[in-house]
C-alpha cells in the first residue's frame, strides 16, 4: 500500500526537504508555546476528587454552560493546539524520512 505513495513522495528534494522542515519546525516551535501558554492560563479545579466523593458540581447554571465560559474555551483550544502539534509532527518525520535531511 505504501509502494504507491513512494513515487510521487520520492520527488522531494534535499532542498525542498530542508526549507519545508525548517518551516515545519517553527510552527511545532510556536504551537507548543501557544499550548502552554493555554494550559497555564487554565484554573485549576479540584472536581476531580469530588466527582469521587459523590458530590457532583455540575448541577448549576455555571455547570451545565461550562462550555460557553473562558474554561471550555481554553479546553477546546488546548485539544486543537495538541492535534494540531501532533499533525505538524508526524508530517515533519515523513518529510525528514522521505528528503533523507
Amino acid at each position: 500500500m505504501m509502494d504507491m505513495f513512494m513515487p510521487s513522495l520520492a520527488a522531494i528534494s534535499y532542498e525542498a526537504g530542508q526549507t519545508a522542515g525548517y518551516v515545519l519546525m517553527t510552527f511545532m516551535v510556536v504551537f507548543s508555546i501557544a499550548l502552554i501558554v493555554v494550559v497555564l492560563m487554565q484554573k485549576s479545579t479540584g472536581e476531580d476528587m469530588s466527582a469521587i466523593a459523590g458530590r457532583n458540581s455540575n448541577d448549576s447554571f455555571y455547570g451545565k454552560n461550562k462550555s460557553n465560559s473562558t474554561e471550555g474555551i481554553l479546553k477546546k483550544l488546548t485539544i486543537a493546539f495538541a492535534v494540531l502539534l501532533l499533525l505538524i509532527s508526524i508530517i515533519y518525520f515523513i518529510i525528514l524520512s522521505v528528503s533523507g535531511v
